[in-house]
């Protein structure tokens, strides 16, 4: 007699028996368990994955990764910024020199506003020995 017949020849006999729940089959705890635990893999891979891009986009950001040309409309760009902030902040009553500072330095702009002081000095160099 096969393992299906026997499973139903009980059904009469003991109520116990269940021909539901084998040894491949998984109740509803086993089941949404299994699915909490997908979810984290997912999210924990998916969280990897961005972190990884975000690194890799970084990366190609930084300074000596960047062409004169990128450089130049960075430094543009920051400068415009600064200008932008510092005007907001002479509208404001209650300023200090922290304030400036904190303009200057905010994000990666110290960088370039080294570049920009490098620029000026070279130019005010050139005035002054064609002077």
């Amino acid at each position: 007699m096969s393992n299906i017949a026997q499973k139903y020849n009980k059904i009469g006999s003991s109520r116990t028996t269940s021909i539901l729940k084998d040894d491949f089959t998984i109740d509803k705890t086993e089941f949404e368990k299994n699915m909490i635990n997908q979810q984290y893999d997912k999210l924990n891979f998916n969280s990897i994955n961005d972190s990884f891009n975000l690194e890799k986009k970084k990366e190609g950001e930084r300074i000596y990764n960047l062409s004169l040309l990128d450089i130049a409309k960075n430094t543009s760009k920051t400068v415009m910024e600064i200008m932008n902030d510092i005007s907001v902040l002479i509208e404001k009553n209650d300023r200090n020199y922290n304030d400036y500072v904190e303009v200057v330095i905010k994000e990666d702009r110290m960088i370039y506003v080294g570049v920009m002081l490098i620029v000026l000095a070279l130019a005010i160099f050139f005035i002054s020995v064609s002077v």
